[in-house]
Protein backbone atom coordinates (compact mmCIF):
# COMPACT_ATOMS: atom_id res chain seq x y z
CA UNK A 1 0.00 0.00 0.00
CA UNK A 2 1.68 3.05 -0.94
CA UNK A 3 0.08 6.04 1.07
CA UNK A 4 0.13 9.53 -0.13
CA UNK A 5 -0.41 13.15 0.54
CA UNK A 6 -2.64 14.83 0.11
CA UNK A 7 -3.48 16.79 -2.59
CA UNK A 8 -5.05 20.35 -3.07
CA UNK A 9 -7.70 18.70 -5.84
CA UNK A 10 -10.53 20.93 -4.19
CA UNK A 11 -11.81 22.96 -6.66
CA UNK A 12 -14.54 25.08 -5.34
CA UNK A 13 -15.64 25.17 -1.90
CA UNK A 14 -19.18 27.49 -1.67
CA UNK A 15 -21.07 27.87 1.73
CA UNK A 16 -24.88 28.25 0.66
CA UNK A 17 -26.96 30.93 2.50
CA UNK A 18 -30.36 29.82 4.51
CA UNK A 19 -31.17 32.85 3.52
CA UNK A 20 -33.73 35.09 6.36
CA UNK A 21 -34.06 38.45 4.42
CA UNK A 22 -34.99 38.49 0.35
CA UNK A 23 -32.36 41.39 -0.31
CA UNK A 24 -29.49 38.66 -0.33
CA UNK A 25 -31.30 35.97 -1.79
CA UNK A 26 -29.33 35.66 -5.57
CA UNK A 27 -31.18 32.87 -7.43
CA UNK A 28 -30.30 31.51 -10.24
CA UNK A 29 -32.22 31.41 -13.53
CA UNK A 30 -31.32 27.04 -13.95
CA UNK A 31 -32.23 26.56 -10.18
CA UNK A 32 -34.17 28.31 -7.26
CA UNK A 33 -30.78 28.13 -4.96
CA UNK A 34 -29.95 30.66 -2.64
CA UNK A 35 -26.38 31.52 -2.71
CA UNK A 36 -24.07 34.89 -1.92
CA UNK A 37 -24.33 36.67 -5.16
CA UNK A 38 -20.23 37.22 -5.32
CA UNK A 39 -20.07 32.68 -5.25
CA UNK A 40 -21.81 32.14 -8.63
CA UNK A 41 -22.55 28.21 -9.03
CA UNK A 42 -21.73 26.54 -12.27
CA UNK A 43 -25.27 25.65 -14.04
CA UNK A 44 -24.40 22.23 -14.06
CA UNK A 45 -23.77 22.36 -9.99
CA UNK A 46 -26.55 24.19 -9.65
CA UNK A 47 -28.88 21.85 -11.61
CA UNK A 48 -27.43 18.80 -9.69
CA UNK A 49 -28.08 20.36 -6.15
CA UNK A 50 -31.79 21.59 -7.19
CA UNK A 51 -32.51 17.94 -8.22
CA UNK A 52 -31.62 16.81 -4.97
CA UNK A 53 -33.22 18.61 -2.65
CA UNK A 54 -36.45 18.25 -4.93
CA UNK A 55 -36.19 14.46 -5.41
CA UNK A 56 -35.13 14.28 -1.27
CA UNK A 57 -37.31 17.20 0.21
CA UNK A 58 -40.34 17.86 -2.37
CA UNK A 59 -40.77 20.80 -4.33
CA UNK A 60 -42.10 23.33 -2.51
CA UNK A 61 -39.85 26.18 -2.39
CA UNK A 62 -40.24 29.10 -0.73
CA UNK A 63 -38.30 32.22 -2.14
CA UNK A 64 -38.84 34.39 0.79
CA UNK A 65 -37.32 31.81 3.48
CA UNK A 66 -34.88 30.24 0.99
CA UNK A 67 -35.40 26.81 0.92
CA UNK A 68 -37.02 23.80 0.43
CA UNK A 69 -40.27 23.32 2.49
CA UNK A 70 -40.23 19.77 3.33
CA UNK A 71 -43.54 18.29 5.23
CA UNK A 72 -43.25 15.28 7.26
CA UNK A 73 -45.69 12.81 8.05
CA UNK A 74 -45.75 9.22 10.10
CA UNK A 75 -48.56 7.50 10.88
CA UNK A 76 -48.63 5.31 14.11
CA UNK A 77 -51.35 3.68 15.60
CA UNK A 78 -53.24 4.64 18.91
CA UNK A 79 -55.27 2.24 20.29
CA UNK A 80 -56.71 0.81 16.71
CA UNK A 81 -57.25 4.02 15.42
CA UNK A 82 -54.01 5.93 12.87
CA UNK A 83 -52.74 8.67 14.79
CA UNK A 84 -51.31 10.83 11.99
CA UNK A 85 -47.86 13.21 13.36
CA UNK A 86 -46.82 15.88 10.71
CA UNK A 87 -43.72 18.26 10.83
CA UNK A 88 -42.44 20.96 8.33
CA UNK A 89 -39.11 21.89 8.22
CA UNK A 90 -37.29 24.30 5.84
CA UNK A 91 -34.16 23.02 4.81
CA UNK A 92 -31.57 24.01 2.23
CA UNK A 93 -28.05 23.55 0.64
CA UNK A 94 -25.78 24.81 2.68
CA UNK A 95 -22.23 23.52 1.55
CA UNK A 96 -20.99 22.01 -1.46
CA UNK A 97 -17.61 20.46 -2.86
CA UNK A 98 -16.19 18.86 -6.24
CA UNK A 99 -13.07 16.66 -5.65
CA UNK A 100 -11.12 14.16 -8.24
CA UNK A 101 -11.60 10.65 -6.65
CA UNK A 102 -10.00 7.88 -8.33
CA UNK A 103 -10.32 9.55 -11.93
CA UNK A 104 -14.33 10.21 -11.48
CA UNK A 105 -15.40 13.97 -10.53
CA UNK A 106 -17.74 13.58 -7.30
CA UNK A 107 -19.76 16.56 -5.95
CA UNK A 108 -20.24 16.35 -1.87
CA UNK A 109 -23.33 18.16 -0.98
CA UNK A 110 -24.48 19.29 2.82
CA UNK A 111 -27.77 20.32 3.55
CA UNK A 112 -29.57 21.41 6.73
CA UNK A 113 -32.31 22.83 8.22
CA UNK A 114 -34.90 23.72 11.16
CA UNK A 115 -38.31 23.40 12.30
CA UNK A 116 -40.53 26.41 10.96
CA UNK A 117 -43.79 24.96 12.67
CA UNK A 118 -43.46 26.21 15.68
CA UNK A 119 -42.12 23.15 17.41
CA UNK A 120 -38.44 24.76 18.79
CA UNK A 121 -38.11 22.67 22.42
CA UNK A 122 -35.07 22.20 23.36
CA UNK A 123 -34.85 18.35 22.38
CA UNK A 124 -36.64 18.63 19.59
CA UNK A 125 -33.97 17.67 16.63
CA UNK A 126 -33.68 19.34 13.07
CA UNK A 127 -33.31 17.18 9.88
CA UNK A 128 -29.74 17.87 7.89
CA UNK A 129 -28.63 15.64 4.44
CA UNK A 130 -25.55 14.60 3.06
CA UNK A 131 -25.15 13.02 -0.56
CA UNK A 132 -22.26 12.28 -2.96
CA UNK A 133 -23.01 12.55 -6.82
CA UNK A 134 -20.61 11.55 -9.92
CA UNK A 135 -20.48 13.22 -13.31
CA UNK A 136 -21.02 10.74 -16.45
CA UNK A 137 -20.29 11.70 -20.35
CA UNK A 138 -19.51 14.63 -21.56
CA UNK A 139 -23.12 16.22 -21.01
CA UNK A 140 -22.41 17.01 -17.25
CA UNK A 141 -24.42 15.12 -15.55
CA UNK A 142 -24.39 14.30 -12.24
CA UNK A 143 -25.63 10.69 -10.55
CA UNK A 144 -26.22 9.70 -7.03
CA UNK A 145 -23.59 7.66 -5.82
CA UNK A 146 -24.47 7.55 -2.21
CA UNK A 147 -27.22 9.67 0.55
CA UNK A 148 -29.01 10.13 3.75
CA UNK A 149 -30.88 13.18 3.25
CA UNK A 150 -33.11 12.09 6.96
CA UNK A 151 -29.95 13.44 9.66
CA UNK A 152 -31.73 14.22 12.80
CA UNK A 153 -28.98 16.20 15.18
CA UNK A 154 -29.24 19.00 17.31
CA UNK A 155 -31.49 20.76 19.72
CA UNK A 156 -34.42 23.26 19.21
CA UNK A 157 -35.03 22.23 16.38
CA UNK A 158 -31.72 23.04 14.17
CA UNK A 159 -30.08 20.77 12.56
CA UNK A 160 -25.94 20.38 13.82
CA UNK A 161 -25.10 19.13 10.71
CA UNK A 162 -24.56 23.10 9.73
CA UNK A 163 -20.98 23.40 11.15
CA UNK A 164 -19.97 19.85 10.00
CA UNK A 165 -16.76 20.16 7.00
CA UNK A 166 -15.64 17.57 4.32
CA UNK A 167 -12.21 16.14 5.55
CA UNK A 168 -10.25 14.20 3.16
CA UNK A 169 -10.36 10.47 5.30
CA UNK A 170 -8.13 8.55 2.95
CA UNK A 171 -5.83 8.63 -0.30
CA UNK A 172 -9.34 8.62 -2.60
CA UNK A 173 -11.52 9.20 0.44
CA UNK A 174 -14.04 12.14 1.54
CA UNK A 175 -16.13 12.25 4.51
CA UNK A 176 -18.13 14.86 6.44
CA UNK A 177 -17.28 15.28 10.07
CA UNK A 178 -18.14 17.66 12.73
CA UNK A 179 -20.12 17.26 16.39
CA UNK A 180 -23.18 16.63 17.21
CA UNK A 181 -23.41 18.33 21.08
CA UNK A 182 -26.20 19.14 23.89
CA UNK A 183 -26.50 18.86 27.70
CA UNK A 184 -28.36 19.12 30.51
CA UNK A 185 -28.39 19.75 34.70
CA UNK A 186 -24.98 20.72 34.50
CA UNK A 187 -23.79 17.91 32.07
CA UNK A 188 -23.05 18.56 28.37
CA UNK A 189 -20.77 16.77 25.75
CA UNK A 190 -19.89 16.53 22.29
CA UNK A 191 -19.75 13.21 19.68
CA UNK A 192 -17.07 13.60 17.02
CA UNK A 193 -19.03 12.04 14.06
CA UNK A 194 -17.94 10.73 10.37
CA UNK A 195 -20.16 10.51 7.49
CA UNK A 196 -18.54 8.84 5.09
CA UNK A 197 -20.08 6.72 2.04
CA UNK A 198 -20.43 3.08 1.92
CA UNK A 199 -21.92 0.29 0.19
CA UNK A 200 -23.98 3.02 -1.79
CA UNK A 201 -24.97 5.02 1.58
CA UNK A 202 -23.72 7.91 3.78
CA UNK A 203 -23.19 5.99 6.70
CA UNK A 204 -21.51 7.33 11.08
CA UNK A 205 -18.77 4.64 10.62
CA UNK A 206 -16.61 7.04 13.66
CA UNK A 207 -18.56 8.08 16.98
CA UNK A 208 -16.19 9.53 19.43
CA UNK A 209 -17.08 11.00 22.89
CA UNK A 210 -15.04 14.42 22.78
CA UNK A 211 -15.54 17.41 24.84
CA UNK A 212 -17.52 17.45 28.01
CA UNK A 213 -18.34 19.04 30.86
CA UNK A 214 -19.82 17.47 34.07
CA UNK A 215 -20.46 20.02 37.22
CA UNK A 216 -20.88 18.83 41.16
CA UNK A 217 -22.40 21.65 42.37
CA UNK A 218 -22.49 20.48 46.15
CA UNK A 219 -19.10 19.49 45.84
CA UNK A 220 -18.46 23.41 43.99
CA UNK A 221 -16.09 21.59 41.39
CA UNK A 222 -16.41 20.73 37.74
CA UNK A 223 -15.10 18.16 35.41
CA UNK A 224 -13.96 18.90 31.45
CA UNK A 225 -12.42 17.73 28.52
CA UNK A 226 -11.67 19.28 25.41
CA UNK A 227 -10.65 17.18 22.35
CA UNK A 228 -9.43 17.16 19.16
CA UNK A 229 -9.29 14.58 16.21
CA UNK A 230 -6.52 14.39 14.02
CA UNK A 231 -6.60 12.10 10.36
CA UNK A 232 -2.95 10.30 10.91
CA UNK A 233 -2.12 11.04 6.59
CA UNK A 234 1.12 9.21 6.27
CA UNK A 235 0.41 6.12 8.59
CA UNK A 236 -1.15 2.87 6.61
CA UNK A 237 -4.97 2.90 6.16
CA UNK A 238 -8.02 0.20 6.98
CA UNK A 239 -10.54 -0.31 4.06
CA UNK A 240 -9.18 3.07 2.77
CA UNK A 241 -9.24 5.07 5.65
CA UNK A 242 -6.38 6.91 7.42
CA UNK A 243 -6.43 6.25 11.35
CA UNK A 244 -7.84 8.71 13.62
CA UNK A 245 -5.42 9.62 17.28
CA UNK A 246 -7.83 11.64 19.72
CA UNK A 247 -6.56 13.69 21.59
CA UNK A 248 -8.64 14.48 24.92
CA UNK A 249 -6.66 17.07 27.79
CA UNK A 250 -8.92 16.58 31.56
CA UNK A 251 -9.03 19.06 34.22
CA UNK A 252 -10.77 19.22 37.10
CA UNK A 253 -11.52 22.81 38.61
CA UNK A 254 -12.80 23.94 42.03
CA UNK A 255 -14.58 27.02 41.25
CA UNK A 256 -15.19 28.25 44.75
CA UNK A 257 -11.47 28.80 45.36
CA UNK A 258 -10.75 29.43 41.62
CA UNK A 259 -8.02 26.76 41.71
CA UNK A 260 -7.41 23.55 40.04
CA UNK A 261 -8.07 20.57 42.42
CA UNK A 262 -6.39 17.98 40.50
CA UNK A 263 -3.36 17.70 37.93
CA UNK A 264 -4.24 18.52 34.31
CA UNK A 265 -4.30 14.58 32.74
CA UNK A 266 -4.08 13.86 28.83
CA UNK A 267 -5.45 10.91 27.16
CA UNK A 268 -4.31 10.11 23.76
CA UNK A 269 -6.31 7.43 21.80
CA UNK A 270 -6.03 5.70 18.10
CA UNK A 271 -8.78 4.75 16.43
CA UNK A 272 -9.09 2.41 13.33
CA UNK A 273 -10.89 1.06 10.81
CA UNK A 274 -12.81 -2.41 10.61
CA UNK A 275 -14.24 -3.05 7.09
CA UNK A 276 -15.98 -6.04 8.76
CA UNK A 277 -18.15 -3.74 11.04
CA UNK A 278 -17.88 -0.90 8.68
CA UNK A 279 -16.79 1.12 12.10
CA UNK A 280 -13.92 2.98 13.93
CA UNK A 281 -12.65 0.93 16.66
CA UNK A 282 -10.23 1.84 19.48
CA UNK A 283 -7.07 -0.06 18.76
CA UNK A 284 -4.97 1.55 21.92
Amino acid sequence: MINKRPSNSSRTISPLLIATCASIVSTLTTAQIPTLPQMPIPADIAQAINNVMTVSYGSDYDKLRGCTLYHKQEVFDNKGSDYIFKDSYCIAPIKYQVEEVNGETRLYLLASGYVYDGKSGNAYPGIGGLFELYKIGIGNAWVMSSSDPFIYTGGSGRSQLYDFDLSQVGDDKYAWTGKHCGGKGGQSGCLWTMYASIDSKVKPVAEIDLDYHNEIARKSIYHEGEGHVSHELYKPMTGGFYPLTVTIENTSVNYRNGKEIAPRTKDIRTYEYRPSKQQFELVK
